[in-house]
């Protein structure tokens, strides 16, 4: 379910740090729609507008939330009344320079905003951005009463930052809520996450390298995040809170790979067992949304075949490889 229209945002300043990523993009075009003034902080200069309308309004500020003076100027522009936080830093090889990065990048700049909500902007809600990956291998189906669990430097980051604004609520007079989303996937997407690497794979009548896939995963298309994080967005009553946003659906990677070898009429190896699993290597991924549908009555709405679908007919658009069925 989407609670829409979401006539709160309409006049309401804000900003969304991480808008040159996937989610980011899809979030700051969203947001306009709704009649927000919307900025759009990202250390890079340009941001991911695939996929997107340029003929909404959006300021886009270039800033590093690790750099105050940067990202100081940017709350001095935006003036936020609403701040969604989806920084974090890329991930690594798990190597020690790897949680050296992700502990200054994703938890770092996370203080680094707080501290600016509590400077320049104190009756700001912060949305921050966590992950599933903060339940490591905990029992299936994640819920958010569980205790974290991380297994690698971006959710030790992950977790950090999520303990760091929820203790903060009570410390700063600080409003913050949590949204876990779990895998996102969908039309935009690009990078080394599993669906783009099977689509830019099968669409190419390539081989890829994949393990077995018994394990599972909880895969939630993009726009069904959007509008849980804008649901969370005006709901101050329930700062001091986590939120999963999930499918509640655990399905098979092997699975996944097949429909979207169909989808884009592959018939060759789908490359399963081509390489082992990881060391600690999460077997079971579902996550419950009985929480935020309890709370706001959001849940999601597109099928992973749906969601597939169009995320296929993406790239063929784009790329002009697939041939959808």
């Amino acid at each position: 379910m989407k609670p829409e229209p979401f006539t709160d945002y309409a006049g309401k300043r804000v900003l969304v740090l991480g808008g040159s990523g996937f989610i980011g993009s899809k979030l700051t075009q969203a947001l306009a729609s709704h009649g927000a003034n919307v900025f759009a902080g990202s250390r890079l200069s340009q941001v991911n507008r695939a996929g997107s309308d340029d003929s909404r309004p959006i300021s886009y500020l270039q800033c590093d939330v690790t750099v105050l003076g940067e990202l100081s100027a940017a709350f001095d522009q935006a003036q936020p009344e609403i701040v969604f936080n989806l920084t974090m830093a890329p991930r690594g090889n798990g190597g020690i320079a790897d949680y050296n990065t992700q502990l200054a990048t994703t938890f770092g700049g996370t203080i680094n905003i707080a501290k600016l909500i509590n400077e320049q902007a104190p009756q700001a809600l912060l949305v921050q951005l966590g992950s599933s990956e903060e339940y490591g291998r905990s029992a299936t189906p994640f819920q958010e009463v569980q205790g974290d669990s991380p297994i690698s430097a971006y959710s030790v980051a992950k977790c950090a930052a999520t303990r760091f604004v929820l203790a903060a609520q009570g410390n700063l007079n600080f409003k913050s809520i949590v949204a876990r989303p779990t895998v996102v996937y969908g039309p935009g997407q690009t990078g080394d996450m599993l669906i783009p690497v099977l689509v830019g794979a099968y669409s190419s009548n390539r081989i890829p390298d994949l393990t077995p896939g018994e394990q599972t995963r909880d895969f939630i298309y993009v726009d069904d995040v959007i509008s849980g994080l804008l649901a969370l967005g005006i709901s101050p009553r329930l700062s001091g809170d986590i939120f999963n946003l999930s499918s509640g659906v655990a399905s098979p990677l092997k699975t996944v790979a097949r429909l979207v070898a169909d989808l884009c009429h592959y018939e060759g190896d789908l490359g399963l067992g081509r390489r082992p699993y990881r060391q600690h290597e999460v077997m079971e991924h579902c996550a419950s949304y009985a929480k935020v549908k309890a709370a706001l009555g959001w849940s999601p709405e597109i099928s992973i075949d749906e969601g597939l679908r169009r995320t296929v007919s993406w790239w063929q658009t784009r790329f002009n490889r697939c041939v959808l069925l």
